[in-house]
């Protein structure tokens, strides 16, 4: 009974491991990378967004939030477009 037990709880966490993975790259999916220095805003797969040291990387939840903070779309990825 005990080993049963436990067998569902590995089963249960499992479970909510790969869903929480599924989410996370779902909401890295919405949101867009800037760098203070260029003032240009990424989608979080851009290559040049990859890039951007951590001293000075700016995440924002939206497109319309980078530019309303100042930040211009990346000619690469083309953000505003997605």
């Amino acid at each position: 009974m005990r080993k049963q037990a436990s067998v569902v709880a590995w089963l249960v966490l499992c479970a909510v491991l790969f869903l929480t993975a599924g989410s996370l790259a779902a909401q890295q999916e919405k949101l867009f990378v800037g760098s203070k220095s260029s003032k240009k805003f990424h989608t979080m797969q851009c290559a040049a967004g990859k890039k951007i040291s951590e001293k000075n990387r700016v995440v924002f939840h939206s497109a319309a939030e980078a530019e309303k903070a100042g930040y211009k779309p990346c000619k690469i990825c083309k953000p505003t477009r997605k």
